[in-house]
């Protein structure tokens, strides 16, 4: 597998962050990715996500994700809660987000996995129209 590439889009009129990767993403690459985007003038804690991970490989422990979720809640400024919309293909990628998910009760979000982009838009809330404007 290719190393990671990895690319956001911001739609602040749908309240939503899209998070594309492809690749191996690892815990390290992830928070350097998350940083660019947390730069971002257009960003805000409170933005929805759909992260598309179906073309990655994790390679992260329970306590990279523990690192990531303290990470997290530096980086947060008391955001709203926020919803976070998880799409994968195999069982591997299943089990990374699943922990997160776990750990993310101590932050506030809700995190779901799905295998579909349209299920994903869906439980968003989002019109399914914007699967249109973005290639996920």
């Amino acid at each position: 597998m290719p190393d990671l590439i990895s690319n956001y889009k911001i739609l602040p009129k749908q309240n939503l962050v899209i998070q594309y990767h492809k690749g191996i993403l690892s815990l390290n690459n992830y928070i350097h990715f998350a940083k660019d985007l947390y730069s971002d003038s257009n960003y805000s804690p409170n933005l929805n996500h759909i992260i598309h991970i179906k073309n990655t490989e994790f390679r992260a422990s329970f306590n990279d994700l523990n690192a990531y979720v303290e990470f997290s809640k530096i980086n947060f400024t008391k955001p709203k809660h926020r919803y976070i919309a998880v799409i994968t293909k195999t069982p591997n990628q299943i089990v990374i987000p699943t922990l997160f998910k776990m750990l993310g009760k101590k932050t506030s979000q809700t995190v779901e996995i799905f295998s579909t982009s349209k299920a994903a838009v869906e439980w968003l809330k989002i019109d399914i129209a914007i699967l249109k404007e973005i290639a996920i």
